[in-house]
């Protein structure tokens, strides 16, 4: 089983411990944050990218939200 804990900093933890690399970068664990958290399980993608990357473009930040 996986956790997502988000006091002290976000840090995803799997069965062997906290999960390192890709996954683990802050912008990826804010975008796992922000639909875990959410009342309805998910979010419109518009609202991800406003929160998340309020000065991009909005074709840079659609990209960056799909990266």
């Amino acid at each position: 089983m996986y956790s997502l804990r988000l006091f002290g900093g976000p840090i995803l933890v799997g069965p062997s411990g906290p999960i390192a690399g890709r996954a683990s970068q802050p912008r990826q664990l804010a975008v796992l944050a922000f639909l875990a958290t959410s009342e309805d399980g998910g979010r419109r993608r518009d609202t991800i990218v406003a929160c998340l990357w309020p000065e991009a473009r909005p074709d840079a930040a659609r990209h960056a939200l799909a990266d």
